[in-house]
């Protein structure tokens, strides 16, 4: 009786090992697929060069990261670091990240210093912000190969005079009003194609034309087909 009871507790150990074994196994193979599913998303919704210079831009801030951190430079990582990681600190000292409030005054300014001297009222106009222009990111990406957060808000008065932008960073800067920007005949619309605005003193077309295409219809409300 005996051997038989050890033969069967051998047993029951071994199919506990076996079990283990495939449960690590298991566990090991799901660790290992959400990065395939992310490889999967970028290649279905960014272009090939949009990916290469993704990847050159994160083999240089790794290689340079390493070297700093290898030199002892911590100050000058961190600041290469930080927009990658920029959180705060809030009073019960949990971890935020910039989405958690949103849009803020602060991207706004960063809008205004790219235009140079975009009036101050750009600024202001945090107070009356509508949002983020909720869309298809897919659309979004696939159309120019990177990621862009559409905001929508109301600037206010701008004249020749008080808009000044930066040659470095913009060729040119115009408005267009809202009775033209609403005009159907206006617009040009093709089948699997992204929309053209014509009624500008430039012609508004790719991802430009997309986002005005959308805000016409899902902030003013306007049916697009109309």
């Amino acid at each position: 009786m005996s051997s038989a009871s050890g033969y069967e507790d051998a047993k029951e150990e071994r199919e506990r090992a076996a079990k283990a074994a495939a449960d690590d196994k298991q566990a090991f193979a799901q660790e290992f697929s959400k990065p395939r599913m992310d490889a999967t998303f970028l290649v279905n919704n960014y272009t090939a060069p949009a990916l290469a210079a993704a990847y050159q831009d994160r083999e240089y801030t790794l290689r340079q990261c390493a070297e700093l951190l290898h030199e002892g430079k911590l100050d000058e990582l961190r600041h290469v670091l930080k927009p990658y990681h920029d959180f705060s600190l809030d009073r019960s000292n949990q971890r935020q990240t910039p989405l958690h409030k949103a849009f803020t005054p602060h991207h706004l300014e960063r809008i205004r210093k790219r235009l140079s001297r975009l009036p101050r009222q750009i600024t202001k106009a945090y107070t009356r912000l509508l949002g983020i222009l909720r869309c298809d990111w897919s659309n979004v990406t696939s159309i120019t190969g990177i990621a862009v957060t559409p905001v929508v808000g109301f600037i206010g008065e701008m004249s020749d005079q008080s808009v000044v932008i930066n040659e470095a960073e913009v060729d040119s800067l115009f408005t267009v009003p809202l009775k033209d920007l609403v005009n159907a005949d206006l617009w040009i619309r093709r089948p699997n194609a992204t929309p053209v605005f014509t009624g500008g003193p430039h012609v508004v077309w790719g991802l430009t034309a997309y986002l005005l295409d959308l805000c016409v219809e899902e902030v003013l409300l306007l049916d697009s087909e109309a």
